[in-house]
């Protein structure tokens, strides 16, 4: 696999990482560093969501079971903006790893349902909705 740079060139992709989804499996497909290719199929026995209600204090998005995808997606009517990181994350968007408008989603491919994800919105009542194929 290979990417064209700025300058025109071809240049390889090392490390890589390239995600989808069949059915009822998660396939992950890695480049490695030498340029072969592997693969690894992870079953997804379960799914688990809510709508959470988001304020300008982060609050953490919790899953239950061993979580190997997660998508986040704020809501149509949100007027303001979702702001996705860890604890430390805030309402005008410092130490967020993403932000999200009305109908924006975010997956993470996460498999440690214990590693804590936050949303905080920059005004108040905002709605998200989580999602966790396990």
């Amino acid at each position: 696999m290979s990417v064209n740079d700025k300058k025109g060139r071809f240049r390889p992709i090392t490390d890589a990482k390239i995600y989808g989804s069949t059915g009822s499996s998660n396939i992950q497909i890695k480049v490695n560093s030498d340029g072969s290719l592997v693969m690894d199929e992870k079953e997804c026995t379960d799914f688990e969501g809510a709508p959470v209600t988001v304020g300008t204090t982060a609050v953490e998005l919790t899953f239950t079971g061993t979580t190997q995808s997660i998508q986040i997606s704020s809501a149509n009517s949100n007027t303001g903006i979702i702001y996705v990181g860890k604890s430390n994350v805030t309402n005008a968007g410092l130490n967020a790893f993403d932000e999200l408008v009305a109908g924006q989603s975010l997956v993470l491919e996460m498999n440690d349902a214990s590693t804590p994800v936050y949303a905080v919105a920059s005004i108040a009542a905002q709605k998200v909705y989580k999602m966790a194929l396990l």
